[in-house]
């Protein structure tokens, strides 16, 4: 589609270093329900996983510096410039609270189906959307997960922590 970014080149484009062994901001698949979902995993494969859920009209893409931050990188973005200048104690406690994240979560951001890289659901509704997270959960082999989600990513959230409280 036009104007739509290549999932192929998703990596190259947003970042320059290369990713560490374990961790990849290149774009994965996996098939739920029939639907193939794409996502972006980093972080510990075998850290505690963390489900990270994008608003309506977004994408994992701008959830990268998050990603990084959760697996207990410095993403030397210019927030955290900004904030090492301004406020360099706070800057340095920041990168002490970085560092203790390091290799502990999994970090799991699909793009939700009707959202650039996956197919929408037929009959689109919150309740229907958490059940697709929770199948596209199982189909990764979690059983539970931490559940970050933002602005619609966090109804979703909410439906699923009480349509499958198991997830």
């Amino acid at each position: 589609m036009e104007g739509q970014r290549s999932p192929e080149n998703i990596s190259n484009a947003q970042h320059k270093e290369a990713p560490r062994q374990g961790e990849s901001l290149g774009r994965k698949t996996i098939e739920v329900n029939g639907r193939v979902w794409s996502y972006l995993e980093w972080g510990n494969p075998k850290g505690i996983p963390i489900l990270m859920l994008h608003g309506w009209q977004a994408s994992p893409i701008g959830d990268i510096p998050l990603l990084r931050a959760f697996t207990g990188e410095n993403p030397k973005s210019y927030g955290f410039r900004m904030l090492s200048e301004k406020k360099p104690k706070s800057a340095q406690a920041l990168a002490r609270n970085l560092e203790a994240l390091k290799g502990k979560y999994r970090i799991i951001d699909p793009w939700q189906p009707g959202t650039e890289l996956t197919k929408p659901l037929d009959n689109i509704s919150y309740d229907a959307l958490s059940d697709e997270v929770a199948a596209f959960q199982k189909a990764l082999g979690i059983d539970s997960s931490i559940v970050f989600g933002s602005s619609g990513g966090g109804i979703i959230g909410t439906k699923l922590a009480s349509r499958h409280p198991e997830t």
